[in-house]
């Protein structure tokens, strides 16, 4: 009996034995494994610093493209590298990518984030300061982003497919009304402000574009040139899109007078006033040609208008992104003589005030235009992401991606 009783003891001890041998085997890879993912989740932390580190530097400045080489965080280090990216092939669009590589005892992890400045034509319409008197009304279908530094005002049913934001926490009503807000909204948002210039659209022009000193008529062909001069006649010459930079700017006080078929991207800015003489349109416009890469944008110190001719009396088409930075966009007599038809619009609008293109009036309760034109705003959709060439950039930045490695 005694005999067996050890044999079993001893059993029992060795197959203990062998189980915490076992249990010491497995439980130092398990404490190794703890530390590496400890020393990994660290080492991602400090890439994620120096990434927001570097996104706040160019929130600040954004032409801020210095970077951090080696720099000592939280006991690890992170090298942070600042680029611009082409975004699209097909526009001058830039993006600046920041690669911020985190490193903490021997683990490294890598954050890029991509990051930069809408244009301006990102807004399917922008107005500064919305006329207390003047509604989107039943009818009125919108897409694209619409905003406002003042507060909207709507009657019936407008609908709305962009997102809606102002800086007036609500919006103003006639009569029975319901707008449709399929795009979301954004009320009580933050103001956006306009540029008082065109700063890096001048420097463009200057440093590789085509300037006037003098008032200009440009007329655009399908081939991807223009004709220009002193007058209607365009008797200065032609050139070819494709020899400069895209931008064409006239000098403070001079004027622009233009009209024609784009095939090209350019951006056209006037010291003064743009005149639209005639249908301004694309060559392959995006809703018809899926892979355009005409791109026009028109950018007035004070006025685009459209003229009051015998060309324009009978509708009139523009596609482009409108920007009149200290004024509006309107129609040169609007409140006068018979009605003009539509104009149609593809692009945005982009104003201080909102411009009249048109006088309406209740006819057997119809809203009938009785002077200057109806109007007929179409997006482009390209703008969600680009925009012509050094079209004016919305003040804030905007964060399109965050991707941890």
């Amino acid at each position: 009996m005694g005999k067996a009783m050890l044999i079993i003891v001893f059993g029992i001890t060795l197959v203990a034995g062998k189980t915490l041998t076992g249990l010491n085997e497995r439980s130092l890879p398990l404490s190794q494994s703890t530390a590496k993912h400890y020393q990994n989740l660290l080492a991602r932390n400090i890439a994620g610093s120096g990434a927001n580190m570097a996104i706040a530097k160019i929130f600040n400045d954004y032409s801020w493209r210095n970077g951090f080489d080696h720099l000592s965080l939280n006991d690890g280090e992170v090298t942070v590298n600042v680029q611009e990216i082409d975004f699209d092939s097909a526009s001058t669009t830039t993006r600046i990518k920041v690669t911020a590589v985190g490193a903490y005892a021997g683990s490294t992890a890598t954050v890029e984030t991509i990051l930069g400045r809408l244009p301006f034509s990102y807004f399917a319409q922008f107005t500064d300061n919305w006329p207390s008197t003047n509604y989107y009304v039943t009818g009125d279908t919108l897409y694209g982003p619409v905003h406002t530094n003042t507060r909207f005002n709507f009657s019936g049913t407008p609908v709305f497919y962009g997102k809606v934001s102002s800086v007036a926490q609500n919006y103003g009503t006639l009569g029975i009304t319901a707008p449709q807000f399929s795009g979301g909204t954004d009320f009580g948002s933050a103001a956006i402000h306009l540029p008082l210039n065109a700063q890096e659209l001048e420097t463009a022009a200057l440093n590789g574009g085509d300037v006037y000193s003098n008032s200009i008529w440009l007329r655009f062909n399908p081939d991807g040139s223009y004709d220009y001069g002193n007058d209607a006649t365009y008797g200065s010459g032609t050139k070819q899109l494709s020899t400069f930079n895209g931008t064409i700017m006239t000098t403070n006080g001079a004027d622009v007078h233009i009209k024609g078929t784009l095939h090209g991207q350019v951006t056209i800015y006037s010291g003064r006033h743009i005149y639209l003489e005639d249908n301004m349109v694309y060559a392959q416009p995006p809703h018809l040609y899926s892979d355009s890469n005409d791109m026009l944008g028109l950018v007035a110190r004070n006025d685009v208008i459209v003229a009051d001719n015998t060309a324009n009396r009978s509708n009139i088409e523009i596609h482009g992104a409108i920007m009149a930075l200290n004024s509006k966009f309107y129609a040169q007599n609007y409140n006068t003589g018979s009605p003009r038809g539509t104009l149609t619009a593809l692009g945005s609008i982009i104003q201080v005030n909102r411009g009249t293109r048109g006088v309406f009036s209740l006819v057997n309760n119809v809203p009938t235009v009785i002077h200057g034109y109806r109007s007929k705003m179409l997006y482009d959709e390209r703008f969600t992401h680009a925009g012509p060439p050094y079209f004016p950039l919305v003040p804030k930045v905007k964060i399109f991606s965050w991707l941890e490695k």
